[in-house]
């Protein structure tokens, strides 16, 4: 289903939590759910989006730049991400 996104929305700013546990999705299915966000604060930007990848990647938290991301879906809480090619550049989160 394709979703129409009005140009005041395109732009609305949102929390980082308003994010946290959307799943993000590939052309084959559910890849993970977003848990952290790697943020720049001198740039005020949002580096990166940790991703649980639960059974797709072996159980790992990775790294996904937000540019590499569509528009979320807002109410469905999900986000598709284009991973043909690049899961394999994308950097492995370390967590302690």
């Amino acid at each position: 289903m394709i979703q129409q996104i009005s140009e005041a929305e395109k732009y609305m700013l949102r929390s980082m939590k308003d994010m946290e546990g959307y799943s993000i999705g590939a052309t084959d299915g559910i890849i993970g759910q977003v848990k952290d966000f790697y943020f720049d604060d001198d740039a005020w930007v949002i580096r990166y989006l940790v991703v649980e990848t639960g059974a797709w990647l072996a159980s790992r938290r990775v790294l996904i730049s937000p540019i590499a991301i569509g528009q979320p879906n807002w109410a469905e809480k999900y986000s598709r991400f284009d991973h043909s090619g690049t899961s394999e550049r994308q950097p492995r989160h370390r967590h302690r």
